[in-house]
């Protein structure tokens, strides 16, 4: 098994901005399903460069949702000013996702 914080210096790493915000929008209804989770996930995975490049069938993989439920949670998130995805032309399909400051 991976460690994710290896030390005190690492934890920075999994600090998540916007986590009370992100609390009060799954509280009250904005925001439900795997959106949450997968937003966490996608700061792990970025890490201090705010970047991930990938797939919503590599991220359907790794958290064992739908591809659907991947795309319907990128565009809440998006929708909801966590993230900018930039899609690729036609295929609607994520290519980097960047974790809004």
């Amino acid at each position: 098994m991976r460690r994710v914080c290896s030390s005190s210096r690492d934890a920075e790493i999994v600090r998540i901005p916007h986590a009370e915000r992100l609390v009060v929008d799954v509280l009250s209804g904005r925001l439900g399903g795997r959106g949450p989770a997968l937003y966490v996930w996608l700061h792990l995975l970025a890490g201090r460069a705010r970047v991930v490049r990938t797939s919503a069938a590599r991220l359907s993989s790794e958290l064992g949702f739908r591809r659907a439920e991947i795309r319907r949670s990128l565009e809440d998130l998006e929708r909801a000013g966590y993230i900018r995805v930039e899609w690729t032309a036609g295929a609607h399909a994520p290519v980097a996702i960047e974790i809004a400051g």
